[in-house]
């Protein structure tokens, strides 16, 4: 039942070590979203003089398909890192549930054992008194 025991609880170590595998992915995910967003910001407040306009109007613009592209890519990642991370804590609660299970076992196993080891201890108490009563009835002059 220990060994079970060392299993549940390794069991649970490891889908902790899922959830923050997925949270942290998650969380560099978004870091590289907010990251584009806040170019595409700065490269839309820098003003254009009219000289060159047009060819940089069409870097910015294919810039911009290419941002928004790359943007719908990380965003679909995100998405799926999320679903990892919702199907890591699953995980992770049926391992905790699983080492409950264990521990609840094992708590329930120590108190029978315990009330057995109390049971026969009143039980030889019990004979030992009965014992002490039969001698005490036999004795002569003991008309009790």
């Amino acid at each position: 039942m220990a060994v079970l025991h060392r299993i549940r609880k390794g069991a649970v170590d490891e889908a902790r070590l899922k959830v923050g595998a997925c949270l942290s992915a998650e969380a560099d995910l978004a870091g590289t979203i907010r990251q584009l967003d806040e170019e595409a910001e700065r490269a839309a407040a820098v003003p254009f003089t009219m000289e060159g306009y047009g060819q940089l109007l069409g870097m910015f613009e294919a810039r911009d398909r290419h941002r928004r592209v790359v943007r719908h890519n990380l965003t679909a990642s995100l998405a799926a890192a999320e679903a990892r991370t919702a199907e890591a804590r699953a995980e992770l609660a049926l391992a905790r549930l699983g080492a409950e299970a264990v521990e609840t076992l094992l708590e329930a196993r120590a108190l029978a054992a315990e009330a057995a080891t109390e049971r026969k201890a009143q039980h030889a108490l019990d004979d030992i008194a009965s014992g002490m009563r039969a001698r005490g009835r036999s004795k002569p002059g003991n008309d009790g």
